[in-house]
């Protein structure tokens, strides 16, 4: 077969392959060597995952070991001494019973503020109210202050390592799973 083409065609093929080649082969090598730089570089690596926070179970402290301060912030009348009552029936140490400052106002069920020594008594001290939160503040010692808030519909049901055992023996406090912030 023969190249029916004019010279005039034949060139500008020859002209648009050089073209392609001048603009293909310097293109791929900067794009080579511009990923190579941005690899070596650390851009193109994903990044470092975040460790995993994992609960601390420890043993739950003593429910009387430690003192607990109910305060009504419901605007309703008895909310505290309600609640009061039925955390000492559940063995808890109760100590006061008042109703929150009238500038508080707790919407969730109740908020139960510790200081940095008493996490482990918060958090066995909110596990028998559902919905409740935490809150940390700079209070010395383990004791707790639970605000009763507008949320507040009643206690949870009374754990079983709170009832007497089947023996006749009081039954040894449940256990609690703390969930630390990874630093």
């Amino acid at each position: 077969m023969t190249d029916h083409r004019t010279p005039a065609q034949l060139w500008r093929k020859h002209r648009m392959r050089q073209v392609m080649l001048f603009v293909t082969v310097p293109g791929v090598l900067l794009g080579t060597a511009s990923m190579t730089a941005a690899y070596s570089a650390g851009w193109m690596t994903p990044p470092t995952p975040k460790p995993v926070c994992r609960p601390v179970v420890a043993p739950a402290p003593a429910r009387a070991s430690f003192t607990v301060n109910v305060m009504n912030a419901t605007g309703r009348t008895g909310v505290a001494a309600q609640v009061a009552a039925g955390l000492a029936k559940r063995k808890f140490s109760v100590d006061g019973i008042s109703n929150a400052p009238e500038s508080w106002y707790v919407t969730q069920s109740a908020v139960v503020h510790h200081g940095p020594d008493g996490l482990d008594q918060a958090l066995l001290t909110a596990s028998q109210i559902p919905g409740a939160k935490l809150f940390a503040d700079s209070r010395k010692g383990t004791s707790v202050d639970v605000v009763i808030g507008l949320g507040y519909e009643s206690l949870g049901p009374v754990p079983s390592e709170v009832e007497p055992a089947a023996t006749g023996g009081a039954a040894a406090d449940s256990v609690v799973t703390v969930t630390r912030p990874c630093p």
